[in-house]
């Protein structure tokens, strides 16, 4: 029979329970079946938050989606503010994803002198 130190034992529990209490963190999230659940459960998503919204070579443009637009998760066309309109649609996936803690990019649609267009990052933040 091989017998193990205090000392390495101990070692080796300490540096092993981080990693088992976040496994059954994750283990015990598997049973749920929405993504926005475990992501919510594991600290990741809107829950809470606000989105946060990019828009390149912005010049003057704003947009704002609220995060109980993300929480309905119902498909809505946003309307960037500005000098001239510019205009984004969400989808019900684009929403679940956001829930679940990913990143959203899209392009505008295009509008303005020259016709241009905008790209777009969504992220819970």
């Amino acid at each position: 029979m091989q017998t193990m130190e205090r000392r390495k034992f101990i070692l080796r529990f300490l540096l092993g329970a981080p990693v088992l209490l976040g496994m059954s963190r994750l283990l015990s999230a598997c049973g749920r079946t929405d993504e926005s659940d475990i992501a919510g459960y594991l600290g990741l998503g809107c829950d809470g938050k606000s989105v946060s919204v990019s828009i390149t070579t912005s010049h003057s443009h704003t947009l704002t989606v609220s995060i109980e637009d993300v929480s309905a998760g119902v498909e809505k066309t946003y309307t960037m503010t500005g000098s001239h309109p510019h205009s984004v649609t969400l989808t019900a996936e684009h929403f679940a994803t956001l829930r679940a803690g990913g990143t959203v990019s899209l392009v505008s649609t295009g509008g303005g002198g020259g016709n241009h267009t905008h790209a777009t990052k969504f992220v819970c933040a």
